[in-house]
């Protein structure tokens, strides 16, 4: 649990420094850290307050990343609908600004689509995607 103690003392520290970019950087860190760890709600309340912070800086780039997060939390969870979701919205926040998977994040990227797909269906599947894709970032939440 030393990682989870050095990331503790980074979020504390990045308080502090009161900088919204280092404080969201560690709150995707904990929430990343959690999902690891199989905490499924911990790493949600860490995305989603980041996701609030990445929404007022309009970082497109972290709100894209936060939304394919909770929808492998979605899938884990067995929400497939949720997380078709939030991968289309993640997806056009990609579209819109030219962005991509990092290459870090592909397989379990990969990964979450198929399991929904299968799942869903591809053409249920696609229809979540779909809608998705057209909401803002507080009707994604909401469901």
């Amino acid at each position: 649990m030393a990682a989870a103690r050095t990331i503790e003392e980074a979020q504390e520290r990045a308080n502090l420094l009161g900088d919204a970019s280092v404080i969201s950087l560690v709150l995707y860190a904990r929430g990343t850290n959690a999902l690891g760890l199989g905490d499924h709600a911990e790493a949600e309340r860490y995305f989603l307050e980041d996701l609030e912070l990445a929404t007022a800086r309009q970082d497109r780039w972290r709100i894209a990343e936060i939304f394919d997060r909770l929808a492998t939390i979605a899938v884990v969870t067995g929400s497939m609908e949720q997380a078709a979701r939030f991968l289309g919205r993640a997806a056009r926040e990609r579209e819109e600004t030219g962005g991509h998977v990092p290459p870090v994040n592909m397989p379990e990227h990969d990964a979450t689509i198929a399991r929904a797909r299968a799942e869903l269906g591809d053409v249920r599947f696609d229809e979540l995607w779909a809608e998705g894709n057209r909401r803002d970032t507080g009707a994604s939440i909401e469901g």
